[in-house]
């Protein structure tokens, strides 16, 4: 299970920002599921041109471990597509106050900076964390 929460500088904001993250993380559902149904060397630019405003978010860390991966495209994107499932066990998506709070059950290998990053670049903060990492408490006040 991960946990995200976004803050936002007033409660309006993290209200449009929620709307904002819900309709990325729909973008990046469909780009995860694309990848799924194609895997398969070169489906990194097929991606890029499908899913822009994904591709464009997640880029640095996809061609990082490209080179790590001797161009690897395929293996280079796992952990950074969210499988955004809305029907998924352990799915809130909620605001609360200037907060926005998404977790749900992953891969737990999945790595949600690019949703950090895409926070930034809608005027927000972000943290997340995976319950791997925490004991069992309130994990939204963890993070």
């Amino acid at each position: 299970m991960y946990y995200f929460k976004a803050e936002f500088p007033t409660e309006e904001e993290a209200k449009k920002g929620a709307i904002k993250i819900k309709n990325f993380l729909m973008e990046m559902g469909r780009a995860y599921r694309y990848w799924q149904a194609n895997r398969r060397v070169g489906v990194w630019k097929d991606i890029q041109k499908k899913f822009p405003d994904v591709a464009e978010v997640i880029k640095k860390y996809v061609e990082y471990e490209m080179e790590n991966l001797k161009g690897d495209d395929n293996n280079a994107l796992a952990g950074f597509l969210i499988a955004y499932n809305p029907k998924g066990e352990g799915y809130v998506f909620s605001v609360k106050g200037k907060n926005v709070l998404y977790s749900q059950m992953v891969w737990h290998f999945d790595n949600w900076n690019p949703l950090v990053d895409y926070v930034k670049s809608i005027g927000g903060k972000a943290k997340w964390v995976s319950e791997e990492d925490l004991e069992p408490t309130d994990r939204f006040k963890m993070i």
